[in-house]
């Protein structure tokens, strides 16, 4: 969660949105997109998914998996 919280402030990331759920509560939510385990991460260019990753937690492999949206 921290890291991306510094992400967001990384300018190279304009105006790409991120949204944090909560795995044990949004159930609704994971249901709807098929997570099935934490720390799963989807980017999404419009409504069409186009990449989705599991348990990445290097700063910079995550700021270049999130630039797949922009």
């Amino acid at each position: 969660k921290r890291t991306m919280q510094k992400l967001q402030a990384d300018k190279t990331l304009n105006g790409v949105k991120v949204y944090l759920a909560d795995f044990d509560f949004e159930r609704k939510l994971k249901n709807e997109f098929g997570v099935e385990r934490q720390s799963t991460l989807i980017v999404f260019r419009g409504q069409q998914e186009i990449a989705r990753s599991l348990a990445v937690v290097d700063q910079e492999k995550l700021r270049e998996f999130l630039l797949k949206g922009k």
